[in-house]
């Protein structure tokens, strides 16, 4: 599994947060209203992506040097699929024949 140069997707990534932590400075006023009762508000959606995706990073830096194991990195996404299916997540999508 090759990952082209994730330097960059990293950057990419800290630039979309902080573009997306200042269109929410800009929408205060509606930040913690919801759409209807039980909803997430636009507050709790982008406090899940900041959590999520402080979660995930450690795997952009491990997932490339297991690539010699293709087959333990196909259990992991198994596992890993199964895991976000079980906590409700409808749309998981395995890598299948990519790794």
């Amino acid at each position: 599994m090759h990952i082209p140069d994730l330097q960059s997707t990293i950057e990419y990534l800290d630039a979309c947060g902080r573009e997306l932590l200042e269109e929410l400075r800009r929408c205060e006023p509606v930040l913690n209203r919801r759409a209807e009762p039980g909803a997430w508000s636009p507050a709790a959606v982008a406090m899940h992506l900041i959590r999520t995706e402080a979660a995930m990073y450690p795997l952009f830096a491990v997932v490339p040097k297991l690539a010699r194991w293709p087959a333990l990195l196909r259990v992991m996404d198994a596992m890993n699929r199964r895991l976000w299916l079980a906590m409700g997540m409808r749309t998981v999508e395995g890598v299948a024949g990519r790794v």
